[in-house]
């Protein structure tokens, strides 16, 4: 396909990454991502940084709104899905 994955991503199978789309204000899409350092990242419109800068980020213009349950939710779900505490 023509996907395209930025930084330090590294995606070597199905494990080491997922995609959420038509979520937030803007129905954008957000992928998240396994880097060569063993850490998620996560790409969100013009977004692109670590799952905690993301949560701030949600937290700081979403906040109080569906689309920042929406964005915890998802959030949530990476960290089932890489197996991150908290």
């Amino acid at each position: 396909g023509n996907a395209q994955v930025y930084g330090n991503a590294r995606v070597e199978n199905d494990h080491m990454h997922c995609g959420f789309d038509c979520f937030g204000s803007f129905n954008r899409h957000t992928h998240a991502y396994k880097t060569k350092g063993n850490k998620v990242e996560i790409t969100c419109g013009c977004f692109r940084g670590s799952l905690e800068e993301f949560e701030k980020k949600v937290e700081e213009t979403h906040k109080g709104t569906i689309y920042e349950k929406q964005y915890k939710a998802i959030i949530n779900l990476i960290k089932i899905k890489f197996g991150i505490d908290g």
